[in-house]
């Protein structure tokens, strides 16, 4: 535990321009990157409405975010070793700006759609950028830092839970989008002020070595998996909370962010956890976990609501959490090139997100019953701990380079 509080100290602000200002900012730049899906998820009854989607335009939509982020994280994580923080940002914020806007400006499915896919490039940049920033501070425990940081993902979905539905009831959906866009402007402000001009010195060589390594190759396996598992969550829990369980608009957006409140703790705790345990041990524990959720998920179809938050929170201390702990493992694995393994890890992670939502509309579509959507979720989780179970033969033991 000792270890635990020094590395705290080395995250929370001391002086101006002082080692932890970076991963200060690095936690906003996640909480507003990873937005976008979120604000699709919780505003999904409304969207379905005022553009008349279909379960499956619907779930493309959902999905277009990740599909450009899968798409990009290759390049931009490579760009992300050598570019300059301070435009890193910038660009980031900007993405999502543009993202939230065009969502509230949208007059169908395709100019939401074009929306959506802008802020895939936020969350593309999102991981490998700001996994930079915490390295540019330099924590004593790094394992704490990456967790606060990725804590910034669950916040997100907490806070998006929590206010959008709320904004969009009150002032109707477009609105309350538009309200939300002072927020991204503020914390580049102030973030710029705080991110050091630097820019890595890494090489086209040790880029492609890092791609190349097995262990990065198994990890973004296990993070499609996850990822997979847990989009179908994110993306459905809020509908079928309304059309099975008669749940309200309001206390369905309060499912998201409940699955945010717990991940936010729970990431924090998992990566601290994972400097002093190895960390794919708690990678398999935390896909047996998730395993579980899905199951209460598939009870909660006739047991009612109170299995349903129990879902969400075991959901929420499993599927939303393990992605800190894979951070954890990248920084061991390529501390010379953090970017691109993370780009690398998360193209994996955004294709399972992309592909959750288009399989489970299409699983919808056909089926009309949510029962198949989740039994498709347990076996993507009980892939991941198959998947974790292999990486462990190989173990990660390197540390990295401060």
């Amino acid at each position: 535990m000792a270890g635990h509080v020094k590395g705290a100290d080395s995250v929370v602000p001391g002086a101006p321009g002082g080692p932890g200002r970076p991963s200060i900012v690095a936690v906003g730049a996640m909480v507003i990157a990873t937005a976008t899906p979120y604000l699709i998820a919780t505003l999904a009854p409304f969207l379905t409405d005022a553009l008349r989607l279909s379960p499956v335009t619907y779930g493309v939509l959902a999905a277009s975010s990740y599909g450009v982020a899968a798409l990009a994280s290759g390049t931009v994580g490579a760009t992300a070793d050598r570019a300059d923080l301070k435009a890193g940002l910038v660009g980031l914020m900007g993405a999502s700006l543009l993202s939230w806007v065009g969502l509230a400006a949208a007059r169908g499915f395709w100019s939401a759609l074009v929306a959506a896919a802008v802020g895939g490039i936020g969350l593309a940049a999102s991981n490998p950028l700001t996994n930079r920033m915490v390295a540019e501070a330099k924590p004593r425990n790094y394992g704490l830092a990456l967790g606060i940081k990725q804590a910034g993902v669950p916040l997100s979905a907490f806070l998006v839970g929590a206010a959008a539905p709320a904004l969009a009831t009150a002032w109707g959906w477009r609105l309350g989008l538009c309200s939300l866009a002072p927020v991204p402007v503020l914390l580049t402000a102030w973030g710029y002020r705080h991110v050091p001009r630097t820019r890595g010195p890494r090489t086209a060589a040790v880029i492609r070595k890092a791609r190349a390594t097995r262990s990065i190759r198994r990890l973004s396996m296990y993070a499609f998996l996850m990822g997979a598992g847990g989009g179908v969550l994110n993306a459905y829990v809020a509908i079928f909370a309304i059309s099975t369980l008669h749940s309200s608009r309001t206390s369905a957006g309060f499912l998201v962010a409940l699955l945010g409140a717990v991940g936010i703790g729970s990431r924090i705790a998992w990566a601290a956890l994972s400097q002093r345990v190895q960390p794919v041990v708690l990678l398999l524990n935390l896909a047996v976990g998730a395993t579980f959720s899905a199951g209460s998920l598939l009870a909660a179809g006739s047991l009612g609501r109170v299995m349903l938050v129990i879902a969400c929170v075991v959901a929420g201390t499993t599927s939303v959490s393990w992605l800190g702990v894979a951070m954890v493992a990248v920084f061991r694995l390529s501390p010379g090139a953090i970017g691109s393994s993370t780009g690398s890890v998360s193209r994996g992670f955004y294709l399972g997100l992309m592909a959750a939502p288009i399989g489970g509309g299409l699983l919808l579509q056909h089926t009309h019953d949510y029962q198949p959507l989740w039994i498709s979720q347990a076996v993507c989780f009980a892939g991941a701990a198959a998947v974790a179970f292999l990486i462990h033969r190989t173990p990660i033991h390197s540390t990295p380079e401060q």
